[in-house]
């Protein structure tokens, strides 16, 4: 008797270990299905949102998450960075303004009149800063823009931070005597004296 009973207490003893076991085992398995659904489900939600209705990537490996992961931060700091020129074209372009209406009300300089010393150099074309704006605008744009797109190999590179800097200041500069020049002739000088004053070319030419 104490030996079957010892039989049977073991036998329990070893069934309930296994059964804990086996219970332990698929609460565990459960877990992980859990959490592998719900990291499923985020990768689905995000993928509706934001890709171009490709195929669903709910099965992709960590790689793939990690590259679309890049690919928003990719965006996100486009987007920065278009704000940045945004906001940096507008504030140029009012202190461009503010410095061309004081010369011109404030000091009574008139463009046309007290630079035309330099109509034999410019072959009697009238320069307006605008033209200037035009040319460092789509320099910038051309070489500096070209230079900072992100690859593997220059992503980390000095010389793209640099471009980077130059194109985020000179881009928005261009832009800025662009319309400065337009605001002054067709909006102020109009405004007020009745005429843009948009001269082509010099007088007497």
């Amino acid at each position: 008797m104490t030996s079957n009973g010892s039989i049977h207490s073991s036998t329990r003893h070893v069934t309930t270990k296994t059964d804990g076991m086996m219970i332990q085992s698929e609460a565990a398995a459960l877990s992980i299905d859990f959490v592998d659904g719900d990291t499923r489900h985020a990768d689905f939600v995000y993928d509706d949102e934001d890709s171009d209705g490709g195929d669903d990537h709910r099965d992709d490996g960590p790689i793939m998450r990690s590259i679309r992961g890049d690919g928003v931060g990719a965006r996100r700091a486009a987007r920065l960075r278009r704000n940045l020129l945004i906001h940096r074209t507008i504030l140029l372009t009012v202190i461009l303004e503010g410095i061309t209406c004081f010369m011109r009300f404030g000091l009574g300089m008139q463009s046309t009149r007290d630079t035309s010393a330099l109509a034999k150099y410019t072959g009697g074309i009238r320069i307006h800063h605008g033209y200037i704006g035009i040319i460092m605008a789509t320099a910038s744009y051309r070489c500096c823009r070209d230079s900072t797109t992100p690859t593997p190999t220059t992503s980390n590179s000095s010389g793209s931070g640099s471009s980077d800097s130059v194109h985020l200041w000179m881009f928005p500069m261009g832009c800025a005597l662009i319309l400065s020049d337009l605001v002054h002739h067709f909006i102020v000088l109009y405004a007020t004296t009745g005429d843009p004053h948009f001269d082509l070319v010099y007088p007497n030419r």
